[in-house]
């Protein structure tokens, strides 16, 4: 009866960590962005941040944007109007916070996406791990039963051994003709 009880908890515990062993095998990105490829991506998009940062600082050594300190004199004031001078310096430095912003939070969640392959990585391999355990169990309870298929009872389960074996029909034999 506990042989029995074992088998049947060993079937259930493979039926139900079979999907997930072939589930965690998939990674959550496709496979043309393996983990190189995610940290080289997100090194860049953190530059990216540093450099707007550094624009702030250096903005009138660098020679797009000398020309916003430049307009600010009152000769190009009286020309371009007050209001569209200080509007162009709001855009300007607008557009760069922007990006500065969406190039943190794309490097934030490629880190992340990173961090979960890897952790799915690590997982699948466990998974895999026991789901050969649980096999190896299997294997070895089936060896016991066809050794001693006759002394086990046959309550509450079905043998996986010879289960539906009698029930094959015979082309070669019929029984009415």
């Amino acid at each position: 009866m506990e042989f029995r009880a074992e088998q049947a908890f060993l079937n259930a515990q493979i039926s139900r960590f079979d999907p997930l062993t072939t589930t965690l095998r998939k990674r959550s990105v496709g496979h043309f962005l393996n983990a190189g490829f995610l940290v080289f991506l997100e090194v860049i998009l953190y530059l990216v941040v540093v450099l707007c940062v550094a624009l702030a600082f250096f903005q009138e050594r660098l020679y797009p944007l000398y020309l916003l300190t430049r307009f600010s004199r009152p000769e190009y004031v009286q020309l371009i109007g007050k209001g569209n001078v200080s509007n162009l310096n709001l855009l300007v430095w607008g557009l760069v916070a922007v990006i500065a912003v969406l190039s943190l939070c794309w490097a934030r969640s490629l880190r992340s996406l990173r961090h979960k392959n890897a952790a799915l990585a690590r997982t699948g391999a466990v998974v895999k791990g026991f789901m050969g355990d649980l096999l190896q169990r299997k294997a070895a309870l089936d060896a016991l039963e066809q050794r001693h298929y006759t002394t086990l009872p046959m309550v509450g389960t079905q043998s996986s051994v010879g289960s539906g074996v009698n029930e094959v029909r015979n082309p070669g034999y019929d029984p009415a003709g």
